[in-house]
């Protein structure tokens, strides 16, 4: 499961601004070269995220040993909101830009 920032519980969002949001970020997903990135010392391949309800999910491959020690890591979406107009709380449109795994790294900013 991914965490969400807690500002966006502030927020109005209708389903449909979620599911464009996931649907682009998945389309970036992708186009990328690489699936596989390195947590510490364990490979994993990320392959998508989905949404159902207000949980947002984390499609992952990864070697059956190295479960538990994926399962401890918390990741978080990083984006932006645009606001419809004259509003400070309802969201038009949601960017996913990145999907966070420790401070500022992220599968789109990972060190080589």
């Amino acid at each position: 499961m991914v965490q969400l920032p807690d500002q966006l519980s502030k927020y109005q969002m209708d389903d449909s601004v979620w599911e464009d949001a996931v649907q682009e970020f998945n389309k970036k997903l992708d186009k990328r070269p690489l699936v596989t990135i390195h947590l510490g010392d364990t490979k994993v391949d990320v392959l998508k995220i989905g949404r159902t309800m207000d949980t947002i999910t984390l499609w992952l491959v990864v070697k059956e040993k190295d479960l538990d020690a994926v399962d401890t890591i918390p990741f978080t979406i990083k984006g932006e909101v645009i606001f419809a107009e004259d509003s400070d709380t309802k969201v038009d449109k949601m960017i996913i830009q990145d999907l966070l795994y420790d401070k500022d790294l992220g599968i789109f900013s990972e060190k080589s």
